[in-house]
């Protein structure tokens, strides 16, 4: 439930974190499907699935302890990472929500800022302005302070991304801030 409503079976396998548990995770997997909490896709390559419901998937997130979602969220961005150290970029936004849900806010920032900056430059303004707000708004919130510089980027991303959907007002304030 902590790496998204689907998943891939070989994502579940590599974080689970219970080394004996990992040879009936196929078995638990399947139990699971047959009482139709969870709809497989079987491939040749890989298997993935997928909550039937999200009510299910919020249960089962919300039975954990806040530290065991924490650290799950930290080995699943972790993973990510790693697995895809040769171009991380389509994972930009993944990898920022896993972060903040880890807590880890100068990582969580650097993937909102490249999600962002990677977004306008394929003119997705929305996603530019979604990626970037929240950038700003963890930045505040968490009292981690960016360097001015930085943050000034930000605002002129922004402000630059309100006016190509011709919310000019919105624009031109974060425009002044940068």
């Amino acid at each position: 439930s902590v790496i998204g409503r689907a998943f891939a079976y070989r994502t579940l396998h590599d974080i689970h974190p219970v080394e004996a548990d990992k040879l009936h995770l196929k078995m638990h997997l399947n139990g699971l499907e047959k009482i139709n909490v969870l709809a497989a896709e079987h491939r040749e390559t890989d298997s993935s699935y997928l909550f039937k419901h999200v009510l299910i998937q919020e249960v089962a997130y919300n039975l954990m302890t806040f530290s065991q979602r924490r650290q799950l969220h930290e080995q699943i961005a972790t993973w990510y990472e790693q697995v895809h150290a040769d171009d991380q970029s389509p994972y930009y936004p993944l990898l920022a929500h896993h972060w903040i849900r880890a807590e880890n806010t100068p990582k969580a920032l650097d993937n909102l800022e490249r999600a962002g900056e990677l977004a306008f430059q394929n003119f997705a303004n929305e996603e530019a302005i979604t990626f970037l707000s929240q950038a700003l708004a963890l930045d505040t919130q968490t009292g981690y302070r960016v360097e001015p510089l930085r943050r000034a980027r930000w605002e002129l991303l922004l402000g630059e991304a309100y006016v190509h959907r011709s919310r000019y007002g919105e624009g031109q304030a974060h425009l002044e801030a940068g």
